[in-house]
């Protein structure tokens, strides 16, 4: 397949108030792309005759523009994929406005396509000083995901001195809310060789055709090429791409936002596992269950979340329920076996160390147009009194909880079918 053409554009002014040291616009020498904001639909329209991606901010950080809609809204009237990279956060209503424009843009067979800039996750603000947290994009990312919008995760440029567990913890935390990474080499700005030095941190550069930029000038840059390699092993490992152009990266996007829905079979190996703990906790003396309801979901659920990169299974669980609904029940050494399976679950083997009291797989539709995926869910049991019912809660994810007997959620809760099912298998260990 061809490679896709690209119109490199930007708008606004030179530079942002996030004042990154690794941004090459801040030199002297640096030539802008045309500016693109101030031309009128009709002559956006004819300049990208011909071309297939768009991307309208190389330079600069486009929602710190204070007409970012207005432009985004005659780029629409291209027809062409709309590629960019932020480190911004953004209102839930500019998350609508976004999912506005790409709706519109998939149906007439392009896309949006956003990456998140996310290139340390310590010590960024040596590197960032005014950017918004690691924390603050990636729940950017993950809310763009769940608005239908196609991101990656753009670790670029690739840091040399990056710690220990950096890309690893990255990926783990990413993954779910993207299609894949992409990296690039590390241009050797002034500010940065400065920073470089006063940190005592050397680097062997190379000279590199910056064709992005006006006249295609060769600049230093330093390449992180085993750094690259790593992030290209996580993503295949978490069953994400690995593109080696924001190019690339987009024209996928486009592909997958634009295709028919693709059929797996449901327990399918090719369909994309996560892990995950869940906590029952159960009153033993009145067989009541603590479950919460999930503004999201609408659903009654019991407590639980992905198992975060170094965690056991007990102490992700313990840690969802602390957070959800601010509860520390006593974990039971509670072991059992759903005998029947759902629609969407299944009773799977789970290992003999494993505290787990089973191990269910359970099949989630795709969220926003995404992927399916199945969460590989560990089961774990806790004891409390059901005369105690904590007040904190997420109110963000969780609306209310509250106690349970299993009559009432087999029959009267809105819920999945099998929390009642797990809830079953659990009474029956304890009789």
């Amino acid at each position: 397949m061809d490679r896709p053409k690209r119109l490199l554009g930007t708008a606004g002014k030179k530079g942002c108030k996030f004042a990154c040291i690794y941004c090459f616009t801040h030199d002297p020498d640096f030539e802008r792309c045309p500016l693109l904001d101030s031309k009128r639909p009709s002559k956006l329209i004819a300049e990208s005759k011909g071309f297939e991606v768009v991307q309208p901010a190389c330079d600069t950080e486009l929602f710190l523009m204070e007409n970012w809609r207005d432009y985004l809204d005659n780029l629409v009237s291209t027809g062409k994929v709309l590629s960019f990279a932020t480190k911004a956060t953004l209102a839930d209503a500019d998350i609508d406005f976004l999912k506005r424009i790409n709706e519109l843009l998939v149906s007439r067979g392009s896309a949006l396509h956003v990456c998140v800039t996310i290139v340390k996750l310590r010590d960024w603000r040596d590197l960032e000083p005014n950017a918004p947290s690691p924390n603050e994009r990636i729940k950017l990312l993950r809310k763009l995901w769940e608005a239908a919008i196609g991101t990656c995760v753009a670790v670029r440029p690739m840091i040399p001195f990056l710690k220990d567990g950096e890309l690893e913890e990255l990926v783990s935390r990413t993954y779910r809310f993207c299609y894949g990474y992409l990296s690039g080499p590390l241009y050797l700005t002034r500010r940065l060789r400065k920073y470089l030095s006063d940190n005592g941190i050397s680097c062997e550069p190379v000279k590199k055709k910056a064709g992005w930029q006006t006249g295609a000038p060769e600049l230093d840059v330093v390449f992180s090429r085993n750094l690259e390699k790593r992030l290209a092993e996580l993503a295949r490992g978490a069953g994400r791409k690995y593109f080696e152009s924001n190019l690339e990266a987009a024209y996928y996007v486009c592909q997958q936002r634009t295709r028919a829905p693709k059929k797996y079979p449901i327990w399918g190996p090719e369909v994309r596992r996560e892990r995950v703990a869940t906590l029952y906790i159960v009153d033993p003396c009145t067989k009541q269950f603590l479950l919460m309801f999930h503004r999201n979901l609408g659903a009654w659920l019991a407590p639980g979340g992905h198992v975060e990169l170094g965690e056991g299974l007990i102490e992700t669980a313990v840690r969802e329920a602390e957070e959800e609904i601010g509860v520390s029940p006593e974990i039971a050494d509670l072991h059992g076996y759903l005998s029947g399976e759902g629609k969407h679950f299944r009773c799977v083997d789970t290992p003999k160390d494993s505290p787990a009291f089973c191990t269910v797989e359970e099949f989630i539709e795709p969220i926003g147009g995404h992927d399916p995926h199945i969460h590989v869910d560990a089961i774990i049991v806790g004891f409390a009194d059901s005369r105690k019912l904590a007040s904190k809660r997420d109110a963000s994810e969780v609306a209310t909880h509250d106690w349970f007997l299993i009559d009432q959620i087999e029959q009267d809760i809105e819920t999945f079918d099998n929390v009642p099912a797990i809830c079953r298998a659990i009474l029956s260990a304890l009789d």
